[in-house]
Order: structure tokens, then sequence, then C-alpha cells
């Protein structure tokens, strides 16, 4: 069950982080009156920063989707076909992450 248990804790982690994101996402929203009445100059700034942060959000989601779209048979039987599958996931997703990060690092 070691494995099991690092990829629960695996997609724990992934959950905080986005949701520490979303976070972001909404103190900025909130602050958006703060910075056109103080910050004009800045608006440029704050959007391409929100526009970065999307990109990271969509690619996250893209890359756990590996992870999340995985169900595991709670069988001992299916244990060994289960981690095969997913280990052919995760093989099969390499290419779907390195498709990511370049779209993610790509200027706009």
């Amino acid at each position: 069950m070691g494995a099991l248990t690092e990829i629960l804790d695996g997609v724990e982690a992934i959950a905080k982080s986005i949701s520490d994101l979303g976070k972001i996402i909404e103190a900025i929203q909130k602050g958006k009156d703060y910075f056109e009445k103080r910050y004009k100059d800045a608006k440029n700034d704050v959007k391409e920063i929100l526009e970065e942060i999307n990109k990271t959000l969509i690619t996250t989601s893209s890359a756990t989707s590996i992870l999340t779209h995985f169900s595991f048979v709670d069988d001992p039987k299916s244990y060994a076909a289960d981690l095969r599958e997913f280990n052919n996931r995760i093989v099969d997703g390499k290419s779907e992450i390195d498709r990511l990060r370049q779209d993610h690092c790509r200027p706009n």
C-alpha cells in the first residue's frame, strides 16, 4: 500500500496547490479596484500575471488528469494489474506533460 499512499499524498499536494492558486487569483481580482485607482501603470503587468496563472492552472489540471482519471480497484488480486496500468499511463502521459511544459513556457 506504500505506492498508493504516495499517490494519494501527491494528489492531495496538487489539490492544495490548485486551491492556493485559486486564493491568489481571488485576492488579485478583489484588488483590481485598488490597482486601477493607485497603480494605473501596473494594469498590464497584472494582466500578464493573471494570464500566466491561468496557463499554470490549465497546465496543472491537464497534467494531474493523468493521475486523477485513474481508479484503483480495492482488490489485492488486482494490485499488480492496476500498478502496471498506472505505470503505462504515467509513461504514456510523459509526452503529454512535455507538451504541456512547452506550451506553458511559450511566450504569448
